[in-house]
């Protein structure tokens, strides 16, 4: 049985938003799940997913390197704003998420996409930090 990356994407963010949305911390109601959807089918593919352990091609480390450089700049530009550090782990968060991202989509390498798509990740939780210290005030 086939399903298109995108579909299974979608599957997911679909369950996890309701998982979140609803707060709760069981599975969506029967009748939530589609076919794809099942227990079952996430289970499997979890353990498929298991076996992907991406790399990062080396035509991509300088876009990485270039990325965290840059990250890096803006944050000692505007250290006196800043609520967050971005450190060496911060670093190894975004690879780490990267290759989380190319292991969902059942492949061996890590695409400019995934890189692309953990530094969004990673600055929106960066930037929700100041939209929680400006509430606390």
């Amino acid at each position: 049985m086939y399903t298109s990356t995108v579909s299974i994407h979608n599957i997911f963010s679909r369950r996890v938003t309701y998982t979140h949305s609803h707060d709760i911390e069981k599975h969506p109601p029967n009748g939530f799940d589609t076919e794809y959807a099942s227990e079952e089918f996430m289970r499997a593919y979890i353990s498929l997913a298991r076996n992907f352990a991406p790399v990062i091609p080396e035509d991509l480390a300088g876009f990485i390197v270039d990325a965290y450089v840059n990250m890096r700049s803006d944050e000692v530009e505007m250290r006196e704003q800043a609520h967050s550090y971005t450190t060496a782990r911060t670093l190894q968060a975004i690879l780490r998420m990267s290759q989380a991202l190319a292991r969902i989509r059942l492949s061996s390498l890590v695409t400019r996409e995934d890189v692309e798509e953990a530094m969004r990740l990673m600055y929106k939780s960066k930037s929700s930090l100041e939209d929680n210290e400006v509430r606390r005030y």
